[in-house]
Formats: structure tokens, C-alpha cells, sequence
């Protein structure tokens, strides 16, 4: 039997400003208090970013724009993922 465990995709979009990272590490934090796996990765490519947002940072999951231009605090992340 196959592993039915979907994984989520978060992309943080920005320059790898303190924004940014402060976005990445909540994604991380409410992650590991639900106890989820999922690939996050932070996107510095500036076409990449555009493409998606105006203003970083930028928060992505499975392809959609949840966020953009503010630092997402670890209970909306909750939120999101929950």
C-alpha cells in the first residue's frame, strides 16, 4: 500500500531580507507544532518573485499567494496549514 501523505509546498518569495527570514522560521515553527513535513524554500530570484507578488515577502503554498508584502505570523501559518 502506497504512503497516502501529501506534501505541502511553501514558497517564501523575497530578497532573503529579515522580513523574509522571519517569514521562512514562522513557517518552520507552526510546521513542527503540527507536526507536518512539507518542503519550504525561500525564492531570491527576482523574475520568479514578480511573477507571484509586488511586495516581498511573498508567501506561496501548493501554488497559491496566501500573503504578500508582510511578515506572516506563526498562527496564521496554523491556520493555513491546519
Amino acid at each position: 500500500m502506497e504512503d497516502q501523505t501529501t506534501t505541502v509546498e511553501i514558497l517564501v518569495l523575497g530578497t532573503g531580507c529579515p522580513k523574509c527570514r522571519k517569514t521562512l522560521a514562522n513557517a518552520q515553527t507552526a510546521l513542527d507544532q503540527l507536526g507536518m513535513k512539507a518542503e519550504v524554500s525561500l525564492v531570491k530570484d527576482i523574475k520568479e518573485i514578480s511573477r507571484w507578488v509586488v511586495f516581498p515577502p511573498g508567501v506561496l503554498i501548493d501554488g497559491k499567494v496566501m500573503s504578500e508584502g508582510y511578515v506572516v505570523p506563526v498562527t496564521m501559518f496554523l491556520d493555513w496549514l491546519r
